[in-house]
């Protein structure tokens, strides 16, 4: 079978389970997403960071072993946003007039630039560029506020035609509400990705993809690389034409191995071949490599400026919200806003996953530094009791997968009670409708006059949202302030003891 042929196979097979983990359910975005995410470079080194080490979140180093043995294959076949890249060029050549590619010059100051940006930000503490030009987290935005509500869409005007004939073999999803600003941005950056991929191949992948680039240092050194053999090369440019790349300098009879992407369809297109994907055995001229000398320069620069930008960098990720709902509420298992901003990179599979679609993209919530990361916003739902699936999918350990025992204690916010907003307290008359919701039995109702008023009790409150949730009122009653660090509630009563309630003497049993 020739080798790309597998190439091809297996992004075929890499990008279905991935649509599977963004658009299935609960339980199938569980598990492809634990098996796929394994093998996405700057999510499992961020989980590796987080859990000091943890053999689940080793995929980055296997990533490493793979680019420095065959060079870049992760950008192929394993990187989903690689492959949507491959797919645009695909049907670009499909429906318009055949472009031929030919040789580009590496643009390595900004390539480089942004690498040495992402990395020196990532370790004063903001994620912003991460955020905005992570492979996989770029994708899954793209998936989740592009994708996945065409799907829904498409999904629900099927459904609603096969119920006109009486056939209910699929059903109606419910689709989480999208942000404005988010869908705006993911267009910008698909729209850009899309134009790049038509008329520059992968240049996203070569010129400002970090990771690519990270990739594409080590991929310099592999043992298998696509190579020119010189005697056979007619410079005929039939190789350079099909480079989705552009690193082949037919003239020269050269290939970049930093920005080659291993699609090999220049194995496929030489017709004496000459282009060979092989061990690099063959010893260069040495020459003044003046690029690297530029390399060092632009990063001396480039370190200098980004100390300079970090301080007002810093001043914009701080909050912005009034102070009496200043905190964004994160989910259960990110132990702090602090943590979550830290390692969150706005991938939104949480915001897919979650199946009370409490989970929400913000745009500023958390300042520049936090741009896109989602949070909970309780007037679309609240975090179901019995629920943990999206520590379980996210992939960075921004939110830790923790059982649902200890995520039952977990406080992420206190609930505050307004009495003058509430009608049981403004008018004298029955409502109760949080108390009833209440899962830990922190809203509860006393009796006084025949009418049960609303009390609250915040030692034992998880600050799920389901009391703000459901009232009745505008503006709300009774809402959840946030808590920057998370804290431990108390085991409600129900769980400690139960209690015995006797029926009362006027009721008589059921009769039947």
């Amino acid at each position: 079978m020739k080798i790309r042929n597998i190439r091809i196979g297996i992004s075929f097979f890499v990008m279905g389970l991935f649509i599977l983990s963004f658009f299935g359910g609960e339980k199938i975005s569980i598990f492809f997403s634990n098996k796929l995410l394994f093998f996405q470079f700057t999510p499992s080194l961020l989980k590796f960071i987080v859990v000091v080490g943890g053999l689940s979140s080793f995929g980055f180093f296997i990533i490493f072993l793979l680019t420095i043995v065959f060079g870049r294959v992760y950008c192929s076949c394993l990187c989903p946003l690689g492959i949507l890249q491959d797919v645009m060029i695909f049907f670009s050549r499909k429906t318009i007039k055949r472009r031929k590619n030919s040789y580009q010059k590496p643009y390595n100051s900004i390539r480089y630039s942004i690498l040495i940006l992402t990395v020196i930000s990532s370790i004063l503490g903001t994620l912003i560029f991460i955020n905005f030009l992570d492979p996989y987290s770029f994708f899954g935005r793209i998936a989740t506020n592009m994708f996945k509500p065409l799907f829904v869409f498409i999904n629900n005007v099927i459904v609603s035609i096969f119920e006109k004939f009486d056939i209910y073999a699929l059903s109606m999803i419910e689709l989480h509400q999208i942000t404005p600003l988010i869908l705006i941005v993911t267009l910008l950056l698909f729209f850009i990705l899309l134009v790049m991929s038509i008329f520059r191949g992968r240049m996203y992948c070569n010129t400002i993809c970090p990771v690519g680039t990270l990739l594409g240092i080590v991929s310099r050194f592999s043992v298998f690389k696509i190579y020119i053999d010189k005697e056979k090369c007619t410079s005929c440019g039939q190789c350079e034409n099909e480079c989705r790349a552009g690193c082949i300098d037919a003239r020269n009879q050269t290939v970049d191995p930093t920005r080659c992407v291993a699609c090999f369809d220049c194995l496929e297109i030489c017709i004496k071949s000459a282009v060979e994907y092989n061990q690099a055995i063959k010893k260069k001229d040495k020459k003044i490599d003046l690029s690297r000398r530029n390399l060092l320069k632009d990063s001396v620069f480039t370190a200098g400026s980004m100390i300079l930008l970090n301080f007002p960098l810093r001043l914009f990720s701080k909050k912005i919200v009034p102070e009496d709902k200043s905190v964004p509420i994160t989910p259960p298992g990110s132990l702090s806003v602090d943590h979550f901003t830290a390692t969150c990179t706005a991938c939104h599979l949480c915001v897919s996953a979650c199946p009370s679609k409490v989970i929400k993209p913000t745009f500023l919530k958390y300042g520049i530094a936090g741009i896109m990361q989602p949070s909970m916003d309780f007037k679309q739902g609240y975090c179901e009791y019995e629920c943990n699936i999206c520590g379980k999918v996210c992939p960075t350990g921004a939110i830790l997968s923790i059982s649902l025992e200890k995520k039952k204690l977990i406080q992420i916010g206190k609930v505050h009670f307004i009495e003058d907003y509430c009608v049981v307290y403004k008018n004298d008359e029955d409502c109760g409708a949080c108390a009833e919701i209440c899962p830990t039995h922190a809203v509860f109702t006393v009796e006084r006059d025949n009418v049960f008023y609303i009390e609250t009790d915040v030692d034992f409150c998880i600050g799920c949202g389901a009391c703000e949730y459901v009232c009745p009122e505008v503006p709300k009653a009774i809402f959840v302030d946030g808590n920057r660090v998370h804290e431990k509630a108390k085991k409600p009563f129900s769980d400690e003891e139960p209690v015995q309630i006797e029926a009362h003497q006027d009721y008589e049993d059921f009769p039947f």
